[in-house]
This record gives structure tokens, C-alpha cells and sequence, in this order.
């Protein structure tokens, strides 16, 4: 599959069949769990910007959280 974003296993590509006039690939809700929760583990984590924080302060601010 070219633009299957991953490698497919093997059970994954026996599971679609022959070749079609339409590709539908869905997954088990499990394996999407798994696989968000896969991305979510591997996502960077956002640091909150100090210098605006700080700046906040100064200034009064109400809202403690900064958009960044």
C-alpha cells in the first residue's frame, strides 16, 4: 500500500481482500485506542514559556496560563 502511513502486517493486508473499486480499512476500536494512545506517548510536551509567565505577573494578569 503506497499511502498507507505504516507498514501493514500481513493479517492486516489478507483482512482487505483482492483488489477493489473502493478501499475501506477500518480498524477494531481497540487497535485505534492503542493507536492514539501510541501518538499521545510520543508527542512532545508542550513547555510553558516562562518569559510570558513571568510577564503575566508583572502586569496583574487574572488568567494564570498564557497562550502561546
Amino acid at each position: 500500500m503506497l499511502f498507507a502511513g505504516r507498514a501493514l502486517t500481513d493479517t492486516e493486508i489478507a483482512s482487505m481482500g483482492t483488489a477493489q473499486q473502493t478501499l475501506s480499512f477500518t480498524k477494531t476500536t481497540r487497535e485505534l485506542n492503542q493507536s492514539v494512545k501510541r501518538h499521545y506517548d510520543s508527542a512532545p510536551m508542550v513547555t510553558p514559556n516562562l518569559w510570558l509567565q513571568q510577564r503575566s505577573k508583572f502586569f496583574n494578569n487574572s488568567t494564570s496560563s498564557v497562550k502561546n
